[in-house]
């Protein structure tokens, strides 16, 4: 076995390792801090047996794709075991995204339209400004992914692991071109 199969092969069995006592884990299931710990370290476990399938079968930039997905999370979990009151500012982005949806399903766009009669928008709209005004005075701030990185202590990683594996996840020139020269691409 070549050292990098070696390497691959203990991977493997380190994220099984992970996988396994992830389900093996009783706590506080009604607490909202624990529920975003677990909840990002079961999407680094989860993304990590994705990652290693795709690799395992040379679909190395999909991989890549997900590793991206994967290493957001791991910032979020990062801060979270960093500053508690991190998951204000996830409340938050939350709470921006929920008035978001409801704004957008005000409007005539058709694929809101089950969403809009079920519910009375002018009154969700008032409830989730309620929110978003309660979670600021808990101190949750509107943070850009870079931000993210950089309270994390990861500004190195971000300014090169994440923008180079974010230039594979959108349709850039750079992007669509490292595809085509994929081992494994579709023709």
């Amino acid at each position: 076995m070549t050292d990098l199969a070696a390497h691959d092969q203990d991977l493997s069995n380190q994220i099984e390792i992970a996988f396994e006592e992830l389900t093996k884990l009783r706590t506080d299931w009604e607490n909202g801090s624990v529920q975003l710990v677990v909840g990002c370290y079961a999407s680094c476990v989860e993304l990590a047996q994705t990652v290693d399938f795709l690799v395992d079968h040379e679909k190395c930039y999909d991989a890549q794709i997900i590793l991206r997905s994967m290493l957001e999370h791991f910032v979020e979990l990062r801060n979270l075991e960093l500053y508690p009151s991190h998951k204000h500012n996830l409340h938050l982005a939350h709470a921006k995204n929920i008035k978001l949806q409801l704004q957008n399903a005000a409007t005539e766009n058709k694929f809101f339209q089950n969403f809009s009669q079920r519910l009375d928008l002018a009154k969700e709209t008032q409830n989730w400004n309620k929110k978003l005004e309660d979670i600021q005075e808990l101190g949750g701030e509107n943070l850009n992914i870079q931000q993210r990185f950089q309270i994390a202590g990861m500004n190195d990683e971000y300014e090169s692991v994440y923008r180079n594996l974010s230039q594979l996840s959108h349709p850039t020139y750079g992007g669509i071109i490292r595809r085509r020269e994929c081992p494994n691409f579709c023709v």
